[in-house]
């Protein structure tokens, strides 16, 4: 169960911290619309902080698919570097990607390159960033060739 909706089920301060204590044992569920109860703002922020460690223990999860290279059904090339890659997580995070059979990366460096799958995979951009305006750059290749698509 990754998402579930309770939304204007007259959920009530007992029943929300019932559910807190669930999150404690639940590590998928990712999204929850509690939209139209009767909650405390105090206890919606503990409802709130239970998902947001789910939400990381996912990317962790996916980050570590990038690490491992398990599973992985496409191989990019760049600087001599070989980048083993899940397609489905790759174009579901960057959908420009989808249909572009031409995509020039000879500009990007390796790192960079690396970086910017770990933020796909991950949200999260490594801590000892090399350069912040490659992977900008990067970024700002594969948005050119999506407004070029037609699809930005």
């Amino acid at each position: 169960l990754t998402s579930l909706n309770l939304c204007n089920n007259e959920l009530t301060e007992e029943g929300a911290k019932c559910l807190i204590h669930a999150l404690r044992y639940n590590d998928t569920l990712t999204e929850l619309d509690l939209r139209f109860n009767k909650i405390s703002d105090h206890v919606l922020n503990s409802i709130t902080e239970a998902l947001e460690k789910n939400v990381t223990a996912f990317c962790q999860d996916l980050k570590r698919l990038l690490t491992m290279g398990d599973l992985a059904n496409f191989t990019i090339t760049i600087g001599g570097r070989e980048f083993k890659i899940h397609l489905p997580i790759v174009v579901a995070r960057c959908p420009c990607l989808l249909n572009e059979s031409d995509l020039d990366l000879s500009d990007v460096s390796p790192e960079a390159f690396q970086m910017f799958l770990e933020y796909l995979y991950s949200e999260e951009l490594p801590s000892d960033l090399i350069s912040v305006e490659e992977v900008c750059g990067l970024l700002e290749c594969i948005a050119s060739t999506a407004d070029f698509n037609g699809e930005g």
